[in-house]
């Protein structure tokens, strides 16, 4: 009886790790798109600067994460 408790307690730890491991997001993500022009050519210029940011569902829009990065688009 001590050991199938002991069982069903392993068992249980098991599923609640691995579940709480299902609801974690993911570690990265990854984005792509095309900068064009009004005309729809693409944009080319030596020093174009980008800006994420990752706002929190609030209406006070607390900015939760930022990067920038200049890229060079000749």
């Amino acid at each position: 009886m001590h050991v199938i408790r002991t069982a069903f307690i392993i068992l249980g730890l098991l599923f609640f790790v691995s579940f709480q491991a299902a609801l974690a997001g993911p570690a990265k993500f990854a984005f792509q798109g095309q900068i064009v022009k009004d005309n729809g050519q693409a944009l080319e210029a030596n020093s174009v600067q980008f800006k994420i940011e990752i706002l929190s569902p609030s209406p006070s829009l607390c900015v939760l994460y930022e990067e920038s990065h200049t890229i060079n688009m000749t």
